[in-house]
């Protein structure tokens, strides 16, 4: 009897599992709707939530994988979808938004295929669902007339509905009855499951690694085939960020020209002209052209660099594909794609990660932070998606680099739908927006107030003089060319040249300035808001002195390059850079900063102009750490080639070990080092102390 009862066990486990499972989710979406509603949540849109339930219906109820769920979660989705299915755009003309085709959409997939939606829907009012649904501003297009006709036909099966007039307006009684009796005359049930169906691009970082992968059919281990990369491209298109709006040369020039200073300077010109006096005109004339040369041409410079800054992406990405390592042009890069991050590369998409050793990366381009963030790969388990990116740890987000460890991750989002894309996007729509600076402002209204002096000016002379008996037209002259000379002509040349020049300093200090007004801005800034420890850093460290043996040395220069950078011993001499002459001590200090450390600092570039430009990859204090072995003659490379070191393994840093050792094999004694094997390690003094060797190598 108990075995026979045993056997429905694991199905009816199963399925009571996967139903918490989506109450769950349903439930978090929810939370997020409302924090957007209430303009609490700011990084995710109603679209993706959205897409999101939408996801939720096809994979885990559609085709009656769950016809039954909560009442009160129901209830609570079903006011949600209420409210988001009336929400209009537009003020003359109000039109239904996307959001609310999609929410209307959502309401018909429910209706079909959850009875405690269906029961929840069927305790509302005719005349609270005729306002919400909006049936009659849905017959506009085809598409929304096929889903409204589905709606009130699936309404018109719940008895408390069956007459769908009620929530139509009469004068589309007469277009509907023939759509809804071919409704009714047609089989209705679920929609069939689909196996291939993609989840919206998002924020995973809530669940599991393998529901990620399950959720967009990949492998951790061979990745997409080749054959799925078209659909998905099509899907979600190409790993771009949104591109600035490209700079309009006549926008540009109009800009400068409609300038109030320059039209009043423009009109007094034409007066002087008028009145015969033509040097003045020209003069006129030569200030407005000055000015408008030197506002264009500062401004089409900083759009082009803004251009490029804006567009920050990685040109090249390691993935899995067709169960083969390969790299491929990150714009094509698509969710589900296996991304490969080792130590130096540049995060090409969002990723949520499934395999994390020792990863640490850099995420101050996001969050302003400067210290590296470890990641790993457990869910992080909230009550609503409104985590901050900071404490998304098992997320690597594009534009992001990875400085120590390695990983892998699965693409979720890409392009416009990264959290970089959101910022671009962002910057991308404030640039069609302008805003009058201070200076302008002051500007303006000096603008106005000398227009109405030379106004008031004109008019007084005009009617003293004709007062006095003097001639009509020779009085408007008078006044006409008083009002003139009131234009301070010089004030707008000279506040445009100041501005160029703080542009130049700028540039200098490499900020780049889009309008010439704003280099004035930073001049009424009045309060600078820090992090939270007060201070602004540049991610930069830098090896200043190390003691050896109860003596000291310092290091000169960079901390980012070896460049005229030298040691200096505590007696003030320059140490010699022959190895031979070097204490042994200093040596042992400086052979573990460059063999334990997976930093490395580079000279030239492609272009010809960064010949003599040095770059670095890896964790700032590993970095600073090469640039000291460098300074003394006794970077890696010494090391390998005198003594034929190869790297055996590597045990990254870790807060358990609270150090990193890495295990060379010497091939060629030299420098001291006996033929076999060596460990270097660097890490916590207490924890480094107590496996010392008082004994050096050498």
């Amino acid at each position: 009897m108990s075995g026979s009862s045993s056997i429905p066990l694991a199905p009816l486990t199963a399925t009571r599992d996967g139903k918490l499972s989506v109450e769950h989710h349903i439930s978090i979406n929810i939370m997020d709707a409302l924090a957007i509603m209430s303009g609490s949540e700011k990084s995710l849109t109603m679209k993706d939530v959205l897409q999101t339930f939408q996801y939720i219906y096809d994979q885990r109820i559609r085709g009656g994988k769950q016809p039954h769920l909560d009442k009160s979660v129901m209830l609570r989705f079903v006011s949600i979808l209420m409210l988001i299915m009336k929400t209009t755009r537009g003020k003359l003309r109000k039109e239904l938004t996307e959001e609310a085709d999609q929410a209307f959409k959502l309401f018909g997939d429910f209706l079909e295929t959850v009875e405690e939606f269906q029961k929840t829907v069927e305790e509302k009012s005719i005349s609270d669902l005729k306002f919400h649904l909006k049936i009659d501003r849905r017959l506009d297009t085809p598409v929304r007339q096929e889903q409204a006709v589905r709606v009130l036909g699936l309404l018109s099966t719940i008895q408390k509905f069956a007459d769908w007039k009620a929530l139509v307006s009469p004068s589309f009684y007469e277009e509907l009855e023939p759509k809804m009796a071919d409704f009714a005359a047609s089989s209705v049930g679920g929609r069939s499951s689909s196996d291939t169906t993609l989840p919206p691009e998002g924020v995973y970082y809530d669940v599991e690694a393998k529901t990620v992968l399950q959720a967009f059919h990949s492998d951790p281990d061979t990745g997409l085939s080749s054959a799925d990369i078209g659909d998905r491209l099509e899907k979600y298109g190409f790993n771009t960020l949104p591109q600035p709006p490209a700079p309009s040369v006549w926008k540009m020039l109009w800009t400068q020209v409609t300038d109030f200073m320059v039209l009043i300077l423009l009109a007094a010109a034409a007066v002087s002209a008028g009145f015969g006096d033509y040097k003045a005109c020209v003069v006129l004339v030569i200030v407005v052209i000055l000015n408008v040369c030197i506002g264009f041409v500062q401004e089409f410079k900083a759009e082009r660099a803004l251009s490029s800054l804006m567009s920050l992406e990685v040109p090249q990405a390691t993935v899995l594909r067709d169960g083969k390592q390969a790299v491929v042009p990150s714009r094509e890069l698509v969710p589900g794609d296996i991304v490969l991050l080792d130590e130096g590369a540049a995060v090409p998409a969002d990723l949520r990660l499934i395999e994390a050793a020792q990863l640490y990366t850099i995420e101050s381009v996001l969050t302003g932070e400067s210290l590296p963030v470890e990641k790993h790969i457990n869910p992080i388990i909230g009550k609503s998606r409104a985590v901050p990116l900071g404490d998304r740890r098992n997320m690597a987000f594009m534009s992001t680099g990875v400085t120590r460890g390695r990983g892998k991750g699965i693409v979720v989002s890409s392009g416009h739908s990264t959290e970089v894309g959101k910022i671009s996007g962002a910057l991308a729509s404030v640039a069609s927006k302008t805003k009058k600076t201070p200076l302008q402002r002051k500007l303006s209204k000096l603008g106005k107030w000398l227009v109405g002096i030379a106004l008031i000016l004109c008019i007084l002379v005009v009617v003293i003089g004709v007062v006095r008996g003097n001639n009509l037209m020779n009085m408007i002259k008078t006044g006409i060319s008083l009002a003139v000379s009131v234009i301070p002509e010089g004030l707008v040349a000279v506040v445009t040249i100041t501005m160029a020049l703080g542009v130049q300093r700028m540039a200098k200090r490499n900020a780049i300035v889009r309008k010439l007004p704003s280099v004035e801005t930073l001049g009424s800034v009045t309060t600078i808001c820090s992090d939270k420890t007060g201070t602004l850093t540049e991610g930069k460290m830098k090896a200043s002195e190390i003691y050896v043996e109860g003596k000291k040395y310092t290091f000169s220069g960079s901390g980012e390059h070896p460049d005229g950078g030298l040691v200096v011993t505590s007696e003030g001499n320059n140490l010699d850079r022959n190895p031979d002459n070097i204490p042994a001590s200093l040596r042992t200090a400086l052979m573990i900063c460059a063999l334990c450390n997976n930093a490395s600092i580079t000279k030239g570039g492609e272009d010809e102009n960064e010949a003599n430009e040095w770059s670095n990859v890896g964790d700032p204090t590993e970095v600073a750490l090469v640039v000291a072995s460098h300074k003394a003659g006794l970077q890696k490379e010494f090391w390998i080639e005198s003594s034929r070191l190869q790297t055996v393994c590597e045990f990254a840093f870790d807060s358990d070990r609270k150090r990193m050792s890495t295990i060379y094999s010497v091939g060629n004694p030299a420098m001291g080092l006996e033929e076999g094997a060596i460990i270097v390690a660097k890490g916590a003094s207490e924890s480094i102390l107590k496996l010392h060797s008082l004994d050096p190598p050498f």
